[in-house]
């Protein structure tokens, strides 16, 4: 026969931040952007279902998300599963051997017990925060239970009841990855892996006997965590906002050099006279006497930018600024060689615009650019001249300026 169904589970709204979800006004974040975040999945899944509107509306912050990320589960979980497990491996070789369990010990199971029936119970009812938040809960009495015990100090004098103190830690990191896996399947089967088990169950989680005798794997550090610095750039991203792109004010064109001189005040500085395709050539001053010789220079296709704020540079009003890949010690001028001059470069998927507007030093600045792998890119976008691509050769990957 058929399965009837026998129970619903609802929720209220999820706002973002202090407004509505919106993907008209690109306000929030969606599938794709969790993708392009960087954050592992499953500490958005934790996350998510922390703030799970079961009961109210609730709000996705991103300043709340970096928080409960680090100290709810990385202080918490992440810090139990590395701590046990590097313990067991540098002072017993990894191997669990039955030992037995003080007073203490036994009434730290039972109290583990208990709170993982909670556990089960809140996924009976369909009430997964408070599952979750049992599981966190299970998790700080684990980090408690190790300050207790204080095996660092007992080792020197009772190696066994240390050795089941270990045991209980190693028990309780898989009961604990045994929970976690319907909320974070990864992170549970990353914990497997370290444990050197497989098929856990359910059935295991209120055991801490059946891993007697068993050696675990190597431990690793679960999570680093989430850059704090970071949860402006994400909430000024996702605001819905409508952003200036720097692109649009700037304008690179293909230039050749005719002539260059060394500075007459400033023995650092070239003075190039640069066809760029105008009524009259630019004067152009440029910081290259110490990677190039004016042999080099001459008759070279560069890209200009070409519509910056003309600056006095020593004494010589310079016109534009000859673009270069610089790395350490290493300079690069991007070649437009084969390219024709006074031609203007587009991002790919665009058109080439003039600007007839000036910008400053300050505005040129903001704008990305750069190479990567050879690549002259803006921001991602890989540039273009009369359909050809931008790279380099010798400096791969750099800020071009």
């Amino acid at each position: 026969g058929w399965t009837m169904v026998h129970h619903l589970s609802s929720t209220e709204y999820l706002n973002y931040e202090d407004t509505k979800f919106s993907k008209s006004r690109n306000t929030g974040v969606f599938g794709t952007h969790v993708i392009d975040s960087g954050i592992d999945v499953d500490l958005w899944r934790f996350y998510l279902l922390v703030v799970r509107p079961e009961r109210h509306d609730t709000s996705f912050c991103w300043a709340d998300f970096f928080d409960r990320v680090n100290n709810e589960f990385l202080d918490n979980i992440g810090n139990l599963v590395n701590r046990s497990l590097v313990y067991c491996v540098n002072n017993f070789e990894g191997q669990l051997k039955p030992a037995a369990y003080t007073p203490e010990q036994q009434e730290f199971i039972e109290e583990v017990q208990a709170l993982s029936a909670e556990v089960s119970a809140a996924f009976e009812r369909v009430s997964l925060r408070d599952a979750l938040k049992n599981v966190l809960a299970v998790g700080k009495l684990g980090n408690k239970f190790f300050q207790d015990q204080e095996p660092w100090v007992r080792i020197k004098t009772n190696p066994s009841e240390v050795q089941a103190t270990v045991n209980i830690l190693v028990h309780l990191v898989r009961n604990i990855a045994v929970m976690l896996e319907p909320f974070m399947p990864q992170t549970s089967e990353r914990i497997f892996r370290m444990l050197n088990v497989e098929n856990q169950t359910w059935q295991h989680v209120e055991s801490f006997d059946d891993l007697l005798d068993h050696r675990i794997g190597k431990p690793e550090i679960l999570y680093s965590k989430l850059d704090v610095k970071n949860v402006d750039k994400f909430r000024a991203k996702y605001d819905g906002s409508a952003k200036a792109d720097p692109w649009d004010k700037v304008e690179l064109k293909v230039g050749k050099i005719i002539d260059v001189k060394v500075h007459p005040s400033a023995a650092h500085l070239y003075v190039e006279t640069i066809d760029m395709g105008e009524d009259k050539p630019r004067v152009i001053a440029s910081g290259l006497v110490k990677y190039f010789t004016p042999e080099e220079l001459q008759d070279k296709m560069v890209l200009v930018a070409s519509n910056l704020t003309p600056a006095d540079l020593s004494g010589v009003m310079s016109d534009g600024m000859v673009l270069c890949a610089s790395k350490k010690k290493k300079m690069e001028i991007v070649s437009t060689a084969g390219m024709t001059i006074g031609s203007i470069v587009n991002r790919e998927g665009e058109q080439p615009c003039a600007r007839q507007e000036k910008v400053s030093i300050d505005e040129f600045k903001q704008v990305d650019l750069r190479t990567r792998d050879g690549v002259v890119v803006c921001g991602d976008v890989p540039l273009f001249v009369d359909g050809i691509s931008l790279k380099t050769e010798i400096v791969l990957n750099s800020k071009i300026s």
